[in-house]
């Protein structure tokens, strides 16, 4: 088998309803959250209502760690 190396999220929460507790979640790390979503933000709106000092970032695809990151 070939070497590889898998990094994932530190919890992952999943289940009919949970979106609703969202904005507590997201709260755990800070007021002003940064959620990337699929191409159309819109396809979230009811998710990201929670969210008021939220910012979004839409993406196509897999996000590439070199295109989150902020300039240095």
């Amino acid at each position: 088998m070939t070497g590889f190396s898998f990094a994932t999220a530190q919890r992952i929460v999943f289940g009919a309803g949970r979106s609703a507790g969202l904005a507590s979640l997201v709260a755990e790390f800070g007021a002003r959250p940064f959620v990337c979503t699929g191409a159309d933000p819109a396809r979230f709106g009811g998710l990201l209502a929670g969210l008021p000092q939220g910012r979004t970032w839409p993406v196509a695809g897999e996000p590439e760690l070199d295109e989150i990151r902020p300039p240095s």
